[in-house]
């Protein structure tokens, strides 16, 4: 079962404007190759700009388009971009979830005993069901905590 990351409203926004930016430099090139705006331009100056800008669209649409969460059958996946790393369940040591802004937590344990926490980047309804599923393989309980209100005076 897989589960698409969430950068949130900002991060998204700021992907989408360098993919388009990196886009239009490409198109400038390729009018800068083809002569439009005169004789003047150095074509290796443009072939090695249009080729960085590809590689740049290229990896920033693997990053938006190619993140995700993976259950499978002895191990959690996580992919960022074109990066992979799998998660033993027997490591998972800790599944907690924020009943108010819905965020989940996980602590995974290393070989020498040593905990890294990280925060899955899901949202709302998706969130709820990873980390039931999650509990599920992992063969324990979700832990769901409410943080306290500081009032302010």
């Amino acid at each position: 079962m897989k589960f698409k990351m969430n950068f949130g409203t900002l991060k998204t926004a700021l992907l989408g404007i360098v993919i388009s930016l990196a886009f239009a430099v490409v198109i400038v090139d390729v009018l800068l190759l083809a002569g439009v705006f005169g004789d003047g331009a150095n074509k290796v100056v443009a072939g090695v700009s249009m080729g960085i800008c590809l590689l740049m669209a290229g990896a920033f649409m693997a990053v938006l388009f190619g993140s995700h969460y993976g259950l499978k059958d002895d191990h959690l996946k996580v992919s960022f971009g074109i990066f992979s790393d799998k998660v033993k369940y027997s490591c998972v040591t800790l599944i907690r979830q924020n009943l108010d802004t819905k965020e989940v937590y996980v602590a995974v344990e290393d070989d020498r005993g040593v905990p890294t926490y990280a925060t899955i980047n899901l949202v709302g309804a998706e969130a709820d069901k990873f980390a039931s599923e999650l509990a599920g393989k992992c063969g324990m309980l979700v832990d769901y905590f409410t943080p306290e209100k500081k009032d302010k005076k």
